[in-house]
């Protein structure tokens, strides 16, 4: 897995938590992810939210939160 910054695009939080797109559209419109704007306009979600998405959702089997929190 490629190195992660300190934020990542909407296709790669997507895949990171085996999600649509859409799907990450609406985490971020219901607050539980957060993003920052880059100057050219793209819109970023934070690592840091990934994971706190992540641990708080409850376990299940299969997840791809190791992914993520790592």
């Amino acid at each position: 897995m490629p190195e992660l910054g300190r934020s990542v695009s909407i296709s790669q939080a997507a895949q990171l938590l085996g999600v649509s797109r859409r799907t990450i559209y609406y985490r971020i419109k219901d607050g539980r992810l957060l993003t920052l704007r880059t100057r050219s306009g793209s819109q970023r979600v934070l690592i840091v939210s990934l994971q706190q998405f992540v641990l708080a959702q409850p376990a299940s089997k299969g997840a791809t939160d190791q992914a993520v929190v790592a």
